[in-house]
């Protein structure tokens, strides 16, 4: 229905907020986004810091993130106004509902690095069925009561948290195999189970695929494995790269690509070989490995530096060496608005229907790498020394949520 009202125009769908219709997967030109931001602006020019509902505020931050564009300058206020208010509200200890506080202390620290999974489990400890705001209202269904919809919520999580100890207990038998049945050699256990990762991946594709795609696969590690070849060689020159060579090669050593097109083939959808290489696909590549890429560099760079290894950060600061130079903070500055201009062109082309080729359910998978890399990186390097999320993982695979007691009549 809310497809078929999208498609008429229909004055009721246009006036759901961008947050929505984005949800349902619309892809919302300027015009309407400034039709649509109306409400929003009126709300800014006349609501004072003092009146605003702590959970409207939090919504209209929300969906301020869903910027893509510079032009739109009704998202942009509405970030700088939302983002101070929120964190106003928690310098002075004024939302009463406890709850409501942990949510906006947790999307303000990493929005853009939230996790599905991780995202979903957090909002069902922190939903307050009777003191949380809910917002949109009308577009809940009306025959389903709060309490049914978020005890169907929890045990939906944890039937999945059942599926995922089953998948990682797999990993773990995979992994044991590997470590056992080879010699102590590095290369050789690497090189074999690189082989029969690839065989047995290549085996399974087909069956999803009806076609082989074993070429594919060999190409994209041979593709990796040279951009660390390259990456080494030109770390151990006496000239530096520029930003810009540096990156012709480091957004393939970030992995993304090979990760991604392997993933794909196992949605439940027929890909055809032209649509996985295609210019499209490619560009959703580029994209999400540019973040993920410079995310990681914006946070090892002193460590890099030390080891002479190759950093967008520390290239940034040689290039400008002959004008006079650039600050640190400036040259993080420099990347940050890299990062940020692709996320965009990556957030524009997830939800970009005219002229697309490469089905949502793929592009999903770009978008949530994305999330992954700001997941892993929004304010240390997560990769290499776990803390934070070994305790999200804890949470999601081996601690079920607590079901309320039900009612007795």
């Amino acid at each position: 229905m809310i497809d078929r009202l999208w498609q008429r125009k229909e004055e009721e769908i246009l006036q759901i907020s961008p947050v929505v219709q984005w949800h349902f997967g619309f892809c919302v030109s300027k015009d309407m986004k400034s039709h649509q931001m109306n409400w929003q602006e009126r709300f800014f020019d006349t609501v004072s810091l003092q009146t605003s509902g702590v959970a409207t505020v939090l919504e209209l931050y929300r969906a301020s993130q869903l910027q893509i564009s510079e032009e739109e300058s009704s998202l942009e206020r509405i970030h700088a106004w939302t983002s101070k208010f929120l964190k106003q509200q928690l310098l002075n200890k004024t939302i009463p509902n406890k709850q409501l506080q942990k949510q906006v202390d947790y999307e303000l620290k990493n929005f853009h690095g939230i996790p599905d999974r991780v995202g979903n489990r957090r909002s069902l400890e922190l939903y307050d069925m009777d003191n949380y705001q809910v917002l949109k209202a009308a577009y809940r269904c009306p025959a389903i009561h709060n309490e049914d919809l978020f005890l169907f919520s929890r045990q939906d999580f944890n039937i999945c948290q059942a599926q995922h100890q089953k998948e990682l207990e797999q990993l773990e038998r995979w992994n044991e195999q590997s470590a056992t049945a080879y010699g102590s050699e590095e290369v050789e256990i690497l090189f074999t189970a690189l082989y029969n990762t690839v065989n047995e991946v290549a085996a399974k594709a087909y069956i999803e695929q009806g076609r082989c795609v074993k070429h594919l696969l060999v190409s994209l590690w041979v593709e990796m494995l040279t951009s660390f070849m390259r990456e080494m060689d030109l770390w151990s020159d006496e000239t530096p790269p520029s930003v810009d060579e540096y990156l012709s090669f480091a957004w393939l050593s970030i992995s993304c690509r090979s990760c991604i097109l392997t993933s794909t083939h196992f949605l439940g959808i027929k890909l055809s070989e032209e649509m996985v290489m295609s210019p499209e696909f490619t560009s959703l590549c580029k994209h999400v490995s540019f973040v993920a890429r410079l995310l990681n560099d914006l946070q090892t760079f002193k460590k890099e530096e030390e080891e002479r290894k190759l950093n967008s950060v520390i290239l940034m600061q040689a290039a400008h060496k002959d004008g006079g130079g650039i600050s640190e903070e400036d040259a993080i500055w420099e990347i940050k608005k890299i990062v940020e201009f692709n996320r965009r062109k990556l957030l524009q082309m997830v939800y970009q229907r005219n002229g697309s080729i490469v089905p949502r359910e793929c592009k999903d998978v770009f978008w949530k790498t994305s999330k992954i890399a700001y997941y892993l990186y929004s304010s240390g390097d997560e990769f290499t020394s776990p803390q934070e999320m070994m305790e999200d993982m804890k949470s999601l695979i081996y601690k079920p949520l607590q079901l309320p007691a039900l009612a007795t009549s």
